[in-house]
């Protein structure tokens, strides 16, 4: 399809034919073809968004509607499924997923966006026992292949094994669905998906997404019906205008994004407007965690200064900046129908310990040697830890948990949960992507399920 692309150009225009323009989609000659370093079809690479988020994905479930409608063995039963994904924002933080839709319903209506939530989070604990394993197996390849592409470097070893498991997925794909009008050009183009990454580098420096934002920005610019040329060449002077006020006084904070971006990396707690006003004391469990975490002993007389001093001055905060990226919020934090959950978290300690837990409260206290910036945390016992491809994903066996008390620098992420209405399950939908080794033959086959 895309090797004699500059072939065909150069016969359309030799020969002249109207009729062979309009089957190849030619409209002529472009003067590109003439670049002598611009190489064809190398130069041109695949855009990751249009090929998989918007389209092998959507597609993919187009055809689970139609084979959940005929009771398909492939895919059941989709109910609840898009219900399960509306009603999880509640527990799901803003910075992990946009808000989620019902996919059942506005599935026409997804963006990108939308289908890369689908795709790395929802899906795969979704779909258990909602579809077969294969069609999860299937589709959690999709998800490592996108993940791979669009990671920031990309190894021999991770293009090696892109270049597997792009085949195995168009093969599973072809044997799980064997309509022939699912054989569309985007699996064709997911065949030359690693040979693009190959020539042009990793699929983010490429990719579609910074265009549309851009297309986006300039839309929202556009105040008026009449004169758009002007409109939209003032616009963008006046803001190029305000962006240069930097310069003039570098203490001038132009927007949320600066403020954001400049906070200092180390995690501190929040500032005087975070603070609660009257917050509910300590009770012994949590006093019992905290004497735990400085090795104290209650009885003694550190111990009984320890809890006066904890009842007395410490301070507590509703929220808590615990990355760049999102803000952890406890329980004591104000809640509503709009809010979204930050109360979920990944930590990992100093001895690389990863554990999952929720929020109960967050606070500080001076003692006689520096400021202590602690969380009291639920930690929860019976997670299921990925140690394979999905790492995304963690199912929680139960909300079984244990108080601890934790430095606020262990606190890596925020996380999020789904619940499973089919099965009655629960899953930690978790950022950060736990990786897999692709030279493990092991990993390997338990990827690539067709033998």
């Amino acid at each position: 399809m895309r090797t004699d692309m500059k072939a065909d150009i150069e016969c359309c225009y030799d020969l002249q034919v109207p009729s062979m323009y309009k089957a190849l989609g030619i409209s002529g000659r472009s003067p590109l073809i003439d670049l002598p370093t611009l190489y064809w079809p190398e130069s041109f690479p695949i855009d990751v968004m249009h090929l998989i988020l918007e389209g092998i994905v959507p597609r993919t479930f187009a055809i689970w509607v139609e084979a959940a409608k005929s009771k398909s063995p492939i895919v059941e039963d989709l109910t609840g499924l898009g219900k399960d994904i509306k009603d999880c924002k509640y527990n799901v933080p803003a910075a992990l997923a946009r808000s989620p839709e019902d996919v059942c319903q506005n599935h026409n209506s997804y963006r990108a966006q939308n289908w890369f939530d689908f795709l790395q989070l929802f899906a795969h604990p979704l779909l258990d026992g909602r579809a077969s394993p294969d069609v999860r197996k299937n589709m959690a390849l999709l998800a490592r292949i996108y993940s791979i592409a669009t990671q920031e470097q990309i190894s021999p070893a991770d293009l090696g094994f892109m270049d597997r498991a792009v085949k195995e997925f168009v093969e599973s794909y072809e044997c799980l669905y064997t309509d022939p009008t699912v054989c569309t050009s985007n699996l064709h183009g997911l065949l030359h998906l690693p040979e693009c990454i190959k020539n042009c580098g990793p699929a983010w420096a490429y990719w579609q997404f910074t265009m549309e934002k851009t297309c986006g920005n300039v839309v929202r610019l556009l105040q008026g019906k009449k004169l758009k040329d002007e409109n939209l060449a003032n616009a963008i002077l006046l803001n190029e205008q305000i962006n240069l006020l930097r310069w003039r006084n570098p203490g001038v904070r132009l927007s949320w994004e600066e403020v954001f971006l400049s906070r200092d990396a180390n995690p501190r707690v929040g500032d005087v407007l975070d603070r609660i006003q009257t917050p509910s004391p300590f009770t012994n469990e949590q006093i019992n965690a905290i004497l735990e975490y400085f090795d104290i002993d209650r009885s003694s007389a550190q111990g009984h200064d320890m809890v006066n001093l904890l009842q007395q001055k410490a301070v507590h905060f509703r929220k808590y900046q615990a990355n760049s990226e999102d803000i952890v919020s406890g329980k004591c934090a104000t809640t509503g129908p709009s809010s979204r959950c930050r109360q979920y978290v990944n930590c990992q300690n100093i001895n690389n310990e990863v554990f999952f837990g929720e929020v109960a409260r967050i606070f500080s206290f001076h003692d006689q040697r520096r400021e202590h910036n602690l969380a009291l945390l639920h930690v929860f016992q019976d997670v299921q830890h990925s140690d394979d491809f999905y790492g995304r994903v963690q199912k929680l066996r139960s909300r079984d948990s244990y108080l601890v008390c934790i430095d606020v620098t262990d606190i890596d992420c925020a996380v999020g949960i789904i619940s499973n209405t089919f099965i009655q399950s629960e899953y930690i939908l978790n950022r950060n992507w736990v990786d897999c080794d692709p030279n493990s033959e092991m990993v390997y086959e338990d990827l690539l399920f067709i033998a």
